[in-house]
């Protein structure tokens, strides 16, 4: 096949030719719509992230009440044991 023998009025009409930019057209359209699409899906992860974000502040400071919260108790809880074993311990020495 010689290039030379078709005009570029006969290139513009070949069905290859129409063939070859129908699919460019496609392929363009398709990359257009994923890279609007990636940009869509990358501002709702970056929402999704502020949004973890400040759910997890708030659940670091609820552990940190409950922490404390524990803390307390477990330290009256000890404070309740000496208590009771100092008077099992007195008890115990005015018996004898």
């Amino acid at each position: 096949m010689n290039v030379n023998k078709y005009t570029v009025a006969q290139w513009v009409k070949h069905p290859t030719t129409l063939l070859l930019v129908f699919t460019v057209t496609i392929i363009q359209m398709l990359i257009q719509h994923t890279v609007r699409r990636s940009d869509t899906s990358t501002k709702e992860c970056m929402e999704q992230v502020e949004y973890l974000r400040v759910r997890v502040d708030k659940l670091e400071s609820q552990l940190d009440e409950y922490t404390r919260a524990v803390m307390f108790k477990d330290m009256q809880i000890k404070k309740q044991t000496q208590a009771i074993d100092s008077l099992k311990r007195k008890d115990y020495h005015e018996n004898f």
